[in-house]
């Protein structure tokens, strides 16, 4: 635009200086203004002038100078009768060249009160000599033009467009258009006075932001008016238009809704075949982009020196500025501002219900989700490792000849580096230093007026709430107290429901085949000992057998019960995560709120605690036993009897091999002195009572002696 506007402009001077001669710079000085005194461009106005000035330059006897002048004065009327009259321009234009041919029959294009022929130009003429005193012959294209001049002063009708350039929007707005096709020209012309051309466009700008912005207002407050005015009639009338509306607009919703559906597959099926040139094309410009930002660094670093200090000023002003006026700014806030708290807890309070529900039934959607998730990344997993071994083996080298290049020039520019710090140090010191003397007193200033006025507000508000949530965070602790209770008691009644199940099952296994192995004992015990040892092999592999079969219910029983109490687990693990989320809510409150600054309010629910490993418990805990194997649970206070009964039994058991504490007979083959390491081994003992306790006890003390017989000492 701005080469062919100049190519333009070379052509049309070029015409002006043929014609004019030695005035054609007065011309093209003409030209410059016209965006002024005639609302043209200078192109077109040298074009106007170029249409016309043969036959002018002939009715003046070659003056170059009048002539000049003259045509001045054509545009102009030319440009006042269009915005006076409301004319199209061209075709005055079109009317004036003509006159330059002796054809008048556009004459009446001008709506000055002449028809289109030689008599009724003849009768201008006339009207313009009573008017100025001066003779004018039709056949001088000058003194056409003079007349028309003298008439459409007369009428009021000259200086039209310089005035509307500067005092309506139409003339204001044509005006800034012109100037900018000045502008656009200049910038291909390495002679222009582009800063004249700069102002002239922005004087221009500013006088059609002077024209418009007074009618912005006017039509505010008229739109302001209109609405106060159809607005009761607008809310009188919008529920029946809505109720007669609403139904079809639903309706075609829908029906663009479905139709949006049948289509989308067909959509997407587009977008993705037109990805890859859409990627191409991003990446072309992206390309073009990072060309380009250089030049354009460059341009935005070398205005930043004087961009910075401007811009850190009116910061710093508008800073202050708000500081003094902030509590004027956020007293409405402060006036609301108990309300807002006490809606927005509220309104929590009420559906924390709803929130803890769906927190819940989040967490339980996650953990049935998470077997299905980790098998997915599982199945994926050979394959993302295999591409991210193999990319990053083939980017190696790559990268290794990358970051030597980097060290390399990193060493190279590090002293240049070093020195520029060195040396904008102390400027930056300086600077900052200056700044802060400069506006320090301002900010403090502003800080003193601000927290002056609005510690008052503060200390006020502070001393009603306070107490406001204190009971509500009361209201809360009891509140979550009692779902906790509930939620434990429930739980704990299911786990004592499966384990009664599991160890009455285990309980009925047991029993059976301890009753075999009792009955197969009892019969291989009335055999004399001269067979004990052969038949003790026999039993030991009876026994091995059943061990096997036991064995085998035994992990068919552990792998139910595992199947059981592994969804049982994620379950136990979902509440804790959710007790964990309501043990970190906590509001820690402000020092110097009254009464309660300091504190920090929350609640700290126990968890479910898993003893795989054992473990001491005290007070009222609940936990989860077995999970990982079998485990004891022994109260360890008011039950230590069972400890005495068995020592007691155990004693006597022994009895029968000792008399006062020492061995009845001494050892046949001389083992005193010696230590006898004794391993006990007892299969299916079930301590249920004081039978129980006993029976152990004797089993015990029997197979003592029967280590001792072995070891060659006399028993008995």
């Amino acid at each position: 635009m701005s080469v062919k506007g100049y190519s333009d402009y070379e052509q049309l001077a070029g015409g002006v200086e043929t014609l004019f001669k030695k005035s054609s710079q007065s011309v093209i000085n003409n030209a410059s203004k016209a965006y002024q005194t005639a609302g043209m461009s200078a192109n077109e106005y040298m074009e106007t002038v170029t249409g016309f000035s043969a036959s002018l330059l002939q009715s003046l006897g070659g003056d170059t100078q009048k002539a000049a002048e003259k045509a001045d004065t054509a545009i102009r009327d030319m440009s006042d009768n269009a915005n006076k009259m409301g004319t199209d321009i061209e075709s005055i234009q079109n009317a004036y060249q003509g006159f330059a041919k002796q054809n008048y029959t556009m004459l009446d294009n001008l709506k000055l009160g002449y028809g289109g022929t030689k008599e009724e130009m003849q009768r201008l003429l006339d009207d313009a000599t009573k008017l100025s005193g001066v003779e004018y012959d039709i056949s001088s294209y000058a003194d056409i033009v003079d007349a028309i001049h003298v008439v459409q002063t007369e009428m009021g009708i000259t200086g039209t467009t310089a005035k509307e350039a500067s005092a309506t929007i139409q003339g204001s707005i044509q005006s800034a258009k012109s100037a900018w096709q000045n502008l656009i020209t200049g910038l291909a012309d390495g002679n222009a006075n582009l800063d004249e051309l700069v102002n002239n466009f922005f004087n221009s700008i500013v006088t059609v932001g002077e024209n418009i912005i007074p009618r912005i207002s006017v039509i505010l407050n008229g739109v302001t008016g209109l609405i106060q005015k159809l607005a009761p009639k607008i809310i009188e009338a919008l529920p029946g238009v809505l109720n007669t509306l609403l139904p079809e607009i639903v309706k075609g919703a829908q029906a663009l809704l479905q139709a949006f559906a049948s289509v989308l597959p067909q959509l997407v099926k587009l977008i993705m075949d037109l990805m890859p040139d859409i990627i191409k094309a991003f990446q072309s410009i992206f390309k073009a982009i990072v060309d380009a930002l250089p030049q354009l660094i460059d341009a935005i670093v070398s205005a930043l020196p004087t961009l910075i200090p401007q811009i850190v000023s009116a910061v710093v002003a508008m800073a202050v500025y708000l500081m003094k006026n902030i509590d004027k700014i956020i007293q409405p806030i402060i006036n609301k501002l108990p309300e807002i708290i006490i809606s927005v807890v509220d309104a929590l309070i009420t559906n924390l219900p709803i929130l803890i529900d769906g927190v819940i039934s989040l967490v339980i959607g996650l953990v049935k989700a998470i077997p299905k998730i980790i098998l997915g990344i599982i199945e994926a997993l050979p394959t993302i490792i295999e591409k991210i071994i193999t990319g990053l083996i083939e980017c190696i080298p790559q990268l290794i000849e990358g970051l030597i290049m980097l060290v390399i020039e990193l060493v190279a520019h590090l002293p240049e580096i070093i020195i520029g710090l060195i040396e904008a140090i102390p400027k930056i010191i300086v600077a900052v230093a200056k700044a802060l003397v400069e506006a320090g007193p301002k900010i403090f200033e502003a800080f003193g007026q601000i927290f002056g006025g609005a510690w008052e507000k503060i200390t006020e508000i502070f001393s009603g709430i306070v107490d406001w949530f204190k009971d509500i965070f009361e209201k809360l602790k009891m509140w979550a107290v009692s779902v906790y209770t509930k939620i434990i008691a429930w739980f704990k009644s299911i786990f004592e429901g499966l384990r009664n199940w599991a160890l009455g099952i285990y309980t009925k296994i047991t029993g059976f085949f301890q009753n075999i192995w009792n009955s197969i004992t009892g019969v291989f015990s009335k055999v004399g000992e001269f067979f004990s040892d052969v038949f003790r092999k026999a039993v030991d592999g009876v026994k091995g057998a059943f061990n096997g079969i036991k064995q085998w219910f035994s992990d068919l029983w552990q792998n139910i019960w595992n199947g059981i109490k592994t969804p049982i687990n994620w379950i136990i693990d979902g509440i804790n995560a959710v007790i964990d989320g309501l043990n970190s809510l906590k509001v820690d409150i402000p020092d110097w709120v009254p009464f309660v600054g300091g504190q920090t309010w929350g609640v700290n629910i126990p968890k479910i605690a898993k003893l795989a490993k054992g473990g001491f418990v005290e007070g009222g805990t609940p936990f989860i036993a077995g999970e990982a194997g079998a485990e004891a649970v022994i109260p360890l206070e008011n039950n230590n009897q069972w400890i005495y009964k068995f020592a007691h039994a155990f004693a006597n058991g022994l009895s029968t091999f000792y008399d006062g504490g020492n061995l009845t007979q001494t050892p046949t083959k001389g083992a005193g002195g010696k230590i006898i390491n004794i391993n006990l081994y007892l299969d299916n003992v079930n301590v249920k009572n004081d039978d129980d306790i006993e029976d152990v006890a004797n089993k015990v003390s029997e197979r003592i002696a029967e280590k001792l017989v072995a070891e060659g000492m006399a028993v008995g």
